[in-house]
């Protein structure tokens, strides 16, 4: 059974980081972002800016209308 793609912004990056095997600390160092910035967007408390949102489409191959959509 497919798992359904996520509809949310923290819900797309648990999904890849769930597709990558990595944890917030590694993905925090992927998109060189602090551990506090990463665990901020992931509860929803900090906007990604125009930089992250280019990290997140070309390191972790998220869709760019998705981000814009979302975020």
């Amino acid at each position: 059974m497919p798992i359904k793609a996520p509809k949310t912004f923290a819900g797309m990056i648990r999904y890849k980081m769930l597709e990558m095997n990595i944890r917030q600390i590694q993905l925090a160092r992927i998109l060189e972002v602090s551990e506090t910035r990463m665990s901020e967007l992931l509860a929803c408390k900090r906007k990604v800016t125009l930089d992250l949102a280019k990290k997140l489409h070309t390191k972790l191959n998220i869709d760019a209308s998705f981000i814009l959509e979302v975020a």
